[in-house]
């Protein structure tokens, strides 16, 4: 499984029960790995899977229930991946940590990282102008 880190700059929402919306991925631009996802990649996963998918703590969900933090749902919008609902779980320690990091950094306005793994299906390698090689996750 391969993982892709994206700062977080902006919480659309993070309300008190422990939910939030925002980005999980930006579609379309080469990100730090030399990727771009392109629009429609994520679409059969999210619908295989309804959407909803489990949300870790460091893409951890196997060396113990500390990982699993609570739960997305997902949809691919025009230029990003979006939790359109994120909802931490908290009746677990682990889960308050998150959520108040999550309240403290977007009180104080700084951005928050979130990241993704995910499994390449469709990939194209494309050498740039200037001789660097890009890879495409298609759809």
């Amino acid at each position: 499984m391969e993982y892709k880190t994206l700062k977080m700059t902006e919480f659309k929402t993070l309300d008190e029960p422990g939910t939030f919306r925002g980005q999980a991925a930006v579609l379309t631009n080469k990100d730090l790995g030399k990727d771009v996802i392109e629009q429609g990649a994520f679409k059969k996963t999210l619908r295989d899977k309804g959407g909803k998918f489990p949300f870790l703590d460091n893409h951890d969900s196997w060396s113990g229930t500390g990982k699993r933090l609570g739960i997305v749902n997902l949809e691919e919008g025009e230029k990003s991946l979006d939790v359109t609902l994120g909802k931490l779980n908290l009746e677990k320690k682990e889960s308050q940590d998150a959520y108040s990091d999550m309240k403290f950094f977007q009180e104080e306005n700084l951005p928050l990282g979130m990241s993704i793994g995910y499994d390449a299906v469709k990939v194209d390698w494309i050498t740039e102008k200037d001789g660097s090689v890009t890879r495409h996750l298609r759809p």
